[in-house]
This record gives structure tokens, sequence and C-alpha cells, in this order.
């Protein structure tokens, strides 16, 4: 079964729609404003996590530069549309997962499925996050699994590694996709001489693309720097608080039920049987009988492989105990294939047919309630206290801060921000006078607002590796030597409000190298050299 030209029509003029208000929103998220200024100092020749640094792997940045080198640098409209194609080749994927596993109309419809889903919830969700990238060769590789296991071909084993590794380059939480195929794989094999070679197949494809993206941060002369970065991306792991876990879960895990409420529903359809309300026992049970065949499998057997891809996937977004809202994209691929297999059902029953209209009538009114919240001017957002924290208001106050920056500074100036507010290098068009874009690993401030489980965090920067990165930080800075130093600690943005600069090494630095405060804007302290 192919997919039909008129619903990828269909689907790339529902994706734009949706996502409209990214096309005259420059910076939707903070993490926007960061990969931007990373992409921004690879683009003027710097070198990955030796020019700057940051805990995550390099493809989102390689990603990002792509767009600044094709569209022009800062050209948040082109990074929007990309981001759209993104998640219309990844709807177009999970519509062939669907056709594969299920059957056609799950599969069309999972193609519309998905693409709704990412944009229900908070308004960040539309953001150019490293999730809804993440997600495409997260998708490529579950088809190549469920190719392969369809119609044995041993040359798509590699693929699936080749993808589950892309996956793992943009988010290292990525990689339980290959956890995900190696236990559908495991289920489905039917002797375990078959599965290792399967799996060996598949590890030789994930091994040659980490080589390559290795071999090129070698040759860079940062494999250091990377290991470093690595070894920061595990202690800010660390950083979730332990006592708040099961709150944190049950309230944002609760809100993105809520939010994808009618897709839930129908995937508890999906994965019960619709006569009686212990169905989905006897449902998991069925699959469990049958899942050693899956060519010779009925239609629900293969919703097994689709539900461990849904329960695995909560592990990356419990990863870290954050809970941020873009973790639970992670959860959408496979959302809206069980989804749409309960959908299907319904097609399928004459009893139940009315029903489908029903959902379809509750998907449209949810879709177009979470599409009007985009829109402050209709003021539903604030009667309905979804992202009371305005994001756009908090880069709008940075973006002040960046043009008076870019007004009294040269071209080639570097600059120094005290936070995370990377906007000012966005908007000020300057380049940061370190590799340290936001600072929480030198000053332990823990992620997902999780800042009272740091007790003293003058006393935590004496860990060697924070050690280690502050001599990096007052080194760079000397050679450096930025025109300007910016002080969010004192300012309604940047998140510094508990880590004032006076009380750390840098401010010594500043007062020793004749750095005199110039002026305040929008709260924030401006030092000139």
């Amino acid at each position: 079964m192919h997919i039909k030209y008129k619903d990828i029509l269909a689907l790339t003029a529902l994706t734009f729609l949706l996502r409209i208000v990214t096309f005259y929103t420059p910076i939707m998220d903070v993490d926007e404003s960061f990969f931007g200024v990373f992409a921004s100092v690879l683009q003027h020749g710097g070198v990955p996590y030796l020019d700057a640094m940051d805990n995550k792997p390099p493809l989102i940045f390689f990603l990002y530069q792509a767009v600044w080198q094709v569209f022009g640098e800062n050209n948040w409209l082109a990074l929007h549309i990309v981001t759209a194609l993104f998640v219309i080749a990844t709807s177009i994927i999970v519509g062939r997962i669907g056709f594969l596993l299920l059957n056609e109309t799950a599969g069309r419809t999972a193609m519309f499925f998905y693409a709704i889903i990412t944009t229900l919830g908070e308004p960040k969700l539309l953001a150019a996050n490293i999730n809804i990238f993440m997600m495409l060769p997260t998708s490529a590789s579950f088809l190549a699994f469920a190719s392969a296991a369809k119609k044995e071909a041993w040359w798509k084993w590699p693929l699936c590694g080749a993808f589950a590794a892309i996956a793992a380059l943009f988010r290292y939480q990525g990689a339980m996709i290959a956890i995900v195929i190696a236990t559908c794989a495991l289920i489905e094999t039917p002797s375990p001489k078959i599965f290792l070679r399967r799996m060996l197949l598949s590890t030789i494809g994930g091994l040659a693309v980490t080589a390559l993206v290795i071999g090129y941060i070698y040759h860079a002369g940062a494999l250091d720097a990377f290991l470093l970065s690595f070894k920061l991306g595990l202690e800010h792991s660390k950083h979730g608080d332990v006592f708040a876990f099961w709150p944190r879960f049950l309230h944002k895990s609760g809100l993105f039920l809520l939010a994808t409420l009618p897709f839930v529903v129908l995937l508890c359809y999906g994965v019960a049987p619709p006569s009686t309300p212990l169905g989905a026992c006897f449902r998991v049970r069925q699959s469990v009988l049958n899942w050693r065949s899956l060519k010779a499998a009925t239609p629900n057997a293969s919703n097994i492989y689709l539900l461990i891809w849904f329960i695995l996937s909560w592990v990356p977004v419990c990863y870290g105990r954050r809970f941020f809202s873009h973790y639970y994209i992670q959860l959408m691929p496979s959302l809206a294939l069980l989804a749409a297999c309960g959908y299907s059902y319904m097609q399928l029953s004459r009893a139940k047919a009315r029903y489908s209209k029903l959902f379809v009538a509750a998907i449209c009114v949810w879709t177009i309630f979470f599409f009007l919240i985009r829109f402050e001017d209709l003021g539903i957002r604030k009667l309905t206290g979804i992202h009371p924290a305005d994001w756009i208001e908090v880069s709008t106050k940075q973006c002040v801060v960046g043009q008076y920056i870019r007004t009294h500074t040269d071209e080639n100036d570097r600059i120094f921000v005290w936070g995370t507010a990377t906007s000012i290098y966005s908007c000020a068009k300057r380049l940061p006078a370190n590799r340290f874009l936001w600072l929480d690993f030198l000053v332990n401030r823990p992620g997902g607002g999780n800042r009272f489980r740091i007790q003293n965090p003058l006393e935590q920067i004496q860990h060697p590796i924070n050690l280690e990165m502050w001599e990096m930080l007052l080194d760079e800075l000397g050679k450096k030597k930025p025109v300007y130093i910016v002080d969010t600690s004192h300012s309604e943005f940047g998140g510094y409000k508990d880590f004032p600069i006076e009380n750390y090494p840098v401010f010594k630095w500043m007062m020793d190298n004749g750095y005199k405060l110039e002026t305040s804007v929008e709260s924030a302290r401006i030092y000139r050299r």
C-alpha cells in the first residue's frame, strides 16, 4: 500500500496551518536561542565543544548550522519551515508503519494524528527543539524494523541501527529506540541464532554512523572537550529532584494526557476489544499468543510492537526527573499509531462506526482550541492559564538588551552574558567570549526548577569538574576580552536570581580587569571594559 499524493498535500496544508504562529514568531523557546547561538559560533569557524559547549550530542547544532548556512544566520522563519517539513516527513513514516503493521485506514489516519498531536499542549511544543527532529530517525528506525520483520531483508537491519544512532546523536535518550527494536525483534524472531544475527547487523549500522561523527570530532581536535560535555550530561541528569519525582510526574504527565485526551481514549480502544472493559488484558494476551509470526498474525497482534514502543518511550521522558513538556514528544509517534488503530477498529465495526464520527468531532474541537491559544490577542491563553510564563515576552526583553549592545559595539566585538539569556547573543548579533553559552554547569543550577536540591552551590563549585570549567571560563575571557559583560541575575529573565554574579570568581575577574557598570537595560546590568 502506498500513501497517496493527495494525502501528502492535505498533510502539508494541515501541518503548516497548525504551525502558522511559528512563521511570524522569531524565537519560540529558550532552546532555540541557545542552539542558534551555538550554530552561529560554528558558522563563524568555531569548533563544537571547544568554542561552544553543551551536554548534548552534536547533530542538533549541525542541523541549525546547515539552516544558517543555506538561508542566512538567525533566519528563524527558515528554521521553523524546516521544522514543519520534519514533522511532515515523520508523519509520512508513521503512516507507513501503520500501513505495514495495521491496515490502510490506520496508516492514513496515523499520518494526520501525528501532525495534530505535536501541536497539542504548551506553545513551546511548536519550537524547533531536539525531540521534534529526533522523531524522524526514531520513526525511520522502527519503520526499518517493521519492514524487515514483515518481509525478511537482511540489509534493513543495519538501517535500524543507523537510524537509531542518528536519533541518539540528536539526544542520547534517542538510543531507547534501539532497545525498543531489540525487544520487538526478540519477540518476533523464531530462533536465538537469527535474533543475534539481526542484532549484529543492527549494531554494525549504528557503529558506522557513530564512528563517522566521532571521527569528525576527533579530526577537529575536540574529542576531549566532547568527553567533558558527556560527563557534564551525566552530572546534570543527577540534579533532578528525587523527592519531587512523583508530584512532577503526575502533574506533567497528567497535563500531557489531558492535552491528548481524545487520542488517549482511542489508544485504549486500540489495545482492547470493544466488547469488554477488561479487554486490554485479553487483547495483550491474544497478541502474546500470536507474536511469534508477524506475517501470519492478525491486525490485533501487531499492537504489541506499538505498545512496547509506547511503554518504553516513557523511560527517556522520565530520565533526569525534569518532565519538560517537549520530552513528551517522544511518546507521540506510537500514540498516533495506537490511536489510529483504535479509530480503524471503530470504522471496521458497523455497531461502533458512529462513534468514529464523534471522535473526529472531538479531535477537531481539541485541535481548534489549542490552535487558538497560540494567539495572544484573543486572550484565550491568559484565560486558560496555559503557559503563563510567556517566553515571547521574556525573549523580547532579552532582545532589547541585545539591541543596546549591538548599537554600542563593532561587528567583531565579543560579549559575555551571565545567566541563560542566550537570546541576547542572537539579538545583538555578537559572538560569545567563551564556550559556555549558559552557565548552569559552572554554578550547579539544576534544570526543571529544582533549585532547592543543591543546598550550597558555592561549595559545589569545588568539584574537580567545576574547577576545570571555571579555569576554562576565566582563561577564555582573558584571551577574548569581551567588550560587554551582561549580568542578568538582577533581571526578570535569565533564571539566575539565586546565583548573583557577585558571589562567583568571574566578578573578581571583572573588577581586576577594569569593567565598570555602564547602564541597566530591562534590569540587566551592563558592564563595559
